[in-house]
C-alpha cells in the first residue's frame, strides 16, 4: 500500500490512529554529522508534527533544536530531497545515489507499517543556524503506521 506522504492523513478515515516519520542524517568528511527527525501523529482530527535537527561537531559538542510547530514534511521527487523548518531555521537538500524501495512490513486487519528507504546513500546539504552548512553523503528513510 503506497500513499504520498501529503495525502496519509487526508485520506485515512479519521478514527484511524497514523504516525508518520521521516529520519534524514549527514556525515561529512571532517567528522561533522547531522541527524534531522520529522514526525506526524493523527487521530481522530487531532494532529501533532514534531521536528528535530542536531548537528553533533568532532570535538564532541553538538547543536540542537526542535520543534512541535507544524511545517511540511519532507519531499522527495525523482530522487531529490527537499525539506525546509523556519521554526529550526534550517533546510535540507539532497540528491539520492540509489533507487527507493518501499516495503510492507505489515497488512492486515486494518493495520499497516510501511518502511520506504527513500535515499540509501546520497549527497546532502544541510543549512542551519549554527555555522556552515554540512556536505555530505547521507540516508533517508520515511516509516509510517496506520492502526
Amino acid at each position: 500500500m503506497e500513499l504520498p506522504t501529503e495525502q496519509h492523513e487526508t485520506t485515512m478515515p479519521r478514527d484511524r490512529f497514523c504516525l508518520t516519520k521521516w529520519y534524514m542524517d549527514c556525515l561529512e568528511p571532517e567528522g561533522r554529522t547531522a541527524i534531522a527527525y520529522w514526525a506526524t501523529c493523527s487521530w481522530h482530527g487531532l494532529r501533532l508534527v514534531w521536528h528535530d535537527l542536531t548537528v553533533h561537531r568532532p570535538d564532541g559538542s553538538r547543536y540542537e533544536r526542535a520543534s512541535r510547530r507544524a511545517v511540511p514534511p519532507p519531499t522527495m521527487r525523482d530522487g531529490v530531497l527537499a525539506w525546509a523548518s523556519p521554526a529550526l531555521d534550517a533546510s535540507i537538500h539532497g540528491t539520492s545515489r540509489c533507487v527507493p524501495r518501499a516495503v510492507c512490513l505489515l497488512d492486515g486487519g486494518g493495520r499497516d507499517v510501511e518502511w520506504c528507504c527513500e535515499a540509501a546513500a546520497g549527497d546532502m546539504v544541510i543549512h542551519h543556524r549554527d555555522g556552515a552548512p554540512l556536505h555530505g553523503t547521507g540516508y533517508v528513510e520515511r516509516l509510517t503506521l496506520r492502526v
